[in-house]
């Protein structure tokens, strides 16, 4: 899934250059760290590039209602 940012954060099919950061991890782990039931600390998650933004998206992660 690629997320482009120009003023608002929008899916995208592809990017037309290479991205800030890469954030891979499976997908049980995305929904682990959505749903506020693992620490972005424990969570297993690759970074790549801009190590400070990935890890800010992966902490901002949590949303519960």
């Amino acid at each position: 899934m690629h997320v482009l940012v120009e003023g608002r954060a929008r899916l995208v099919p592809g990017l037309p250059g290479p991205a800030t950061a890469t954030i891979r991890m499976p997908l049980g782990t995305f929904t682990r760290l959505c749903g506020g039931r693992v620490s972005p600390e424990r969570a297993t998650v690759t970074v790549e590039g801009d190590q400070a933004l990935g890890r800010q998206v992966v902490e901002a992660l949590a949303y519960t209602i």
